[in-house]
């Protein structure tokens, strides 16, 4: 689908561990207190995946080339898929109705 990132997303999960549901962070790791329901260790693995992507300031922004929006990775992914993976100088401008900003060196 055009205007979404295709790099698999680690994420925070949950997984049943001797009886008991626990949230497991991207990196493999236990987080968190043992839950005994699964939906709370659900809903705890939510708040801590949101917190991840605030700090990482993922979510939908404005792609600098055409204007669309797309789910970017991060503060550094701003070209969705298509402009990215075109690799022409056309896809380096930056159209008149973009609203991203501008900035020009002093002459």
């Amino acid at each position: 689908m055009l205007g979404t990132f295709s790099a698999p997303e680690q994420r925070f999960h949950v997984e049943r561990i001797g009886g008991r549901f626990r949230v497991i962070s991207p990196e493999g790791k236990l987080v968190g207190p043992p839950f005994e329901s699964r939906r709370a260790a659900v809903e705890a693995a939510q708040a801590m995946q949101a917190e991840a992507d605030r700090h990482a300031k993922r979510g939908p922004r404005p792609c600098m080339c055409c204007g669309r929006n797309f789910d970017s990775e991060g503060i550094h992914n701003r070209l969705c898929a298509h402009c990215r993976s075109r690799g022409d100088a056309a896809s380096l401008s930056i159209p008149t109705n973009s609203i991203a900003k501008i900035r020009r060196a002093a002459s």
